[in-house]
Protein backbone atom coordinates (compact mmCIF):
# COMPACT_ATOMS: atom_id res chain seq x y z
CA UNK A 1 0.00 0.00 0.00
CA UNK A 2 3.00 2.47 1.24
CA UNK A 3 4.62 1.41 -2.16
CA UNK A 4 1.33 2.21 -3.92
CA UNK A 5 0.85 5.76 -2.76
CA UNK A 6 4.06 6.37 -3.61
CA UNK A 7 3.87 5.86 -7.08
CA UNK A 8 0.57 7.65 -7.57
CA UNK A 9 2.96 10.54 -5.95
CA UNK A 10 5.45 10.50 -8.24
CA UNK A 11 2.78 10.04 -11.18
CA UNK A 12 0.98 13.14 -10.02
CA UNK A 13 3.94 15.14 -9.71
CA UNK A 14 5.34 14.32 -13.23
CA UNK A 15 2.04 14.97 -14.58
CA UNK A 16 1.71 18.76 -12.80
CA UNK A 17 5.38 19.07 -14.08
CA UNK A 18 4.58 18.32 -17.11
CA UNK A 19 1.03 20.59 -17.36
CA UNK A 20 2.94 23.44 -15.98
CA UNK A 21 5.41 23.15 -18.85
CA UNK A 22 2.85 22.93 -21.33
CA UNK A 23 1.31 26.24 -19.79
CA UNK A 24 3.87 28.04 -19.86
CA UNK A 25 4.73 27.20 -23.91
CA UNK A 26 1.07 27.88 -24.64
CA UNK A 27 0.72 30.97 -22.34
CA UNK A 28 3.77 32.52 -24.51
CA UNK A 29 2.84 31.27 -27.79
CA UNK A 30 -0.61 33.48 -27.11
CA UNK A 31 1.47 36.22 -25.80
CA UNK A 32 3.55 36.33 -28.95
CA UNK A 33 0.30 35.94 -31.04
CA UNK A 34 -0.88 38.90 -28.70
CA UNK A 35 2.08 41.54 -29.55
CA UNK A 36 1.86 40.34 -33.39
CA UNK A 37 5.64 38.39 -32.71
CA UNK A 38 6.22 36.13 -36.32
CA UNK A 39 9.18 33.85 -35.74
CA UNK A 40 11.39 34.30 -38.90
CA UNK A 41 14.30 32.31 -39.25
CA UNK A 42 17.92 33.51 -39.00
CA UNK A 43 18.29 31.77 -43.24
CA UNK A 44 15.44 33.85 -44.04
CA UNK A 45 15.25 37.25 -42.45
CA UNK A 46 15.70 39.62 -44.18
CA UNK A 47 19.44 41.23 -43.55
CA UNK A 48 19.09 44.45 -41.79
CA UNK A 49 21.31 47.61 -42.50
CA UNK A 50 23.49 48.30 -39.64
CA UNK A 51 23.49 51.49 -37.95
CA UNK A 52 27.14 51.90 -37.36
CA UNK A 53 28.63 51.74 -40.97
CA UNK A 54 31.01 54.65 -41.58
CA UNK A 55 33.23 55.30 -44.73
CA UNK A 56 36.72 55.98 -45.40
CA UNK A 57 37.11 58.63 -48.38
CA UNK A 58 40.72 58.29 -47.89
CA UNK A 59 42.66 62.34 -47.10
CA UNK A 60 39.22 63.78 -46.39
CA UNK A 61 38.83 61.36 -43.33
CA UNK A 62 35.73 58.88 -42.43
CA UNK A 63 32.05 59.93 -41.92
CA UNK A 64 29.57 58.11 -39.93
CA UNK A 65 26.28 57.34 -41.64
CA UNK A 66 22.93 59.16 -39.89
CA UNK A 67 19.03 57.88 -39.86
CA UNK A 68 17.49 60.66 -43.01
CA UNK A 69 13.74 61.16 -40.79
CA UNK A 70 12.51 62.94 -43.67
CA UNK A 71 13.13 59.96 -46.42
CA UNK A 72 13.26 56.93 -43.62
CA UNK A 73 17.15 56.40 -44.85
CA UNK A 74 20.68 55.86 -43.70
CA UNK A 75 23.36 58.55 -45.94
CA UNK A 76 26.47 59.33 -45.35
CA UNK A 77 28.23 62.57 -46.83
CA UNK A 78 30.95 64.21 -46.25
CA UNK A 79 29.98 66.91 -43.28
CA UNK A 80 31.29 68.17 -40.27
CA UNK A 81 28.70 67.00 -37.64
CA UNK A 82 29.55 62.93 -39.07
CA UNK A 83 32.95 63.27 -39.18
CA UNK A 84 34.71 60.57 -37.33
CA UNK A 85 38.41 61.22 -38.02
CA UNK A 86 39.66 64.58 -39.71
CA UNK A 87 41.86 63.57 -42.60
CA UNK A 88 44.65 65.26 -44.64
CA UNK A 89 41.65 67.31 -46.43
CA UNK A 90 38.36 68.37 -46.34
CA UNK A 91 35.65 69.46 -48.69
CA UNK A 92 36.95 72.96 -49.44
CA UNK A 93 39.63 71.05 -50.37
CA UNK A 94 38.14 69.11 -52.88
CA UNK A 95 36.42 72.10 -54.14
CA UNK A 96 39.28 74.03 -55.04
CA UNK A 97 41.64 71.49 -56.03
CA UNK A 98 39.85 68.89 -56.99
CA UNK A 99 40.69 65.18 -56.20
CA UNK A 100 39.88 61.39 -56.41
CA UNK A 101 37.89 59.60 -53.51
CA UNK A 102 37.90 55.86 -53.71
CA UNK A 103 36.06 53.76 -51.17
CA UNK A 104 33.92 50.14 -51.13
CA UNK A 105 30.26 50.78 -51.03
CA UNK A 106 28.99 49.32 -47.56
CA UNK A 107 25.79 48.28 -48.12
CA UNK A 108 23.55 48.51 -50.71
CA UNK A 109 22.42 51.83 -52.19
CA UNK A 110 22.43 54.82 -54.62
CA UNK A 111 24.26 57.87 -54.74
CA UNK A 112 23.36 61.54 -54.98
CA UNK A 113 26.21 63.21 -57.17
CA UNK A 114 25.74 66.35 -59.89
CA UNK A 115 29.04 67.21 -60.59
CA UNK A 116 32.61 65.86 -61.50
CA UNK A 117 32.54 61.67 -62.58
CA UNK A 118 31.53 58.96 -60.22
CA UNK A 119 33.20 54.92 -61.51
CA UNK A 120 30.93 51.62 -60.19
CA UNK A 121 33.70 48.85 -60.69
CA UNK A 122 35.30 51.53 -63.23
CA UNK A 123 32.34 51.74 -65.03
CA UNK A 124 31.29 55.58 -65.53
CA UNK A 125 28.51 56.49 -64.37
CA UNK A 126 25.75 59.74 -65.68
CA UNK A 127 25.49 62.34 -62.60
CA UNK A 128 22.07 62.27 -60.95
CA UNK A 129 19.72 62.48 -57.75
CA UNK A 130 21.00 59.51 -57.97
CA UNK A 131 23.68 58.91 -60.52
CA UNK A 132 22.70 56.03 -63.09
CA UNK A 133 24.78 53.53 -65.22
CA UNK A 134 24.29 53.82 -69.14
CA UNK A 135 21.80 51.03 -68.51
CA UNK A 136 19.92 53.40 -66.11
CA UNK A 137 20.32 51.66 -63.06
CA UNK A 138 20.79 53.42 -59.79
CA UNK A 139 21.26 50.08 -57.05
CA UNK A 140 24.98 50.10 -56.24
CA UNK A 141 25.46 46.82 -54.15
CA UNK A 142 27.51 46.47 -51.19
CA UNK A 143 31.51 45.44 -51.89
CA UNK A 144 31.05 47.76 -55.20
CA UNK A 145 34.16 49.61 -55.76
CA UNK A 146 33.38 53.61 -56.09
CA UNK A 147 35.64 55.94 -57.57
CA UNK A 148 34.70 59.45 -57.90
CA UNK A 149 37.10 62.59 -59.25
CA UNK A 150 36.61 65.89 -59.20
CA UNK A 151 38.46 68.76 -61.19
CA UNK A 152 39.70 72.16 -59.81
CA UNK A 153 37.32 74.81 -59.03
CA UNK A 154 34.30 72.93 -58.46
CA UNK A 155 31.79 74.59 -56.01
CA UNK A 156 29.50 71.85 -56.62
CA UNK A 157 32.28 68.76 -55.51
CA UNK A 158 30.39 66.77 -53.05
CA UNK A 159 28.41 63.47 -53.29
CA UNK A 160 25.55 61.73 -51.05
CA UNK A 161 25.66 57.81 -50.25
CA UNK A 162 22.08 56.63 -49.54
CA UNK A 163 21.56 52.98 -48.34
CA UNK A 164 18.43 50.48 -49.09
Amino acid sequence: MKKELEIKKKTIHTLLSIIFILMGIAGGLIYADHIGYRYVHKSKAEEQIPENISISYGDYGTYKAIYDTQENKWTVGIWEDTLISAGAKNISDLQKEGGVIIFEMPWNGHINSNAGEIYVNGKLWNNGNPAVSNKGDSNISKGDEIEIRYGKDNQSAGFQVWFE
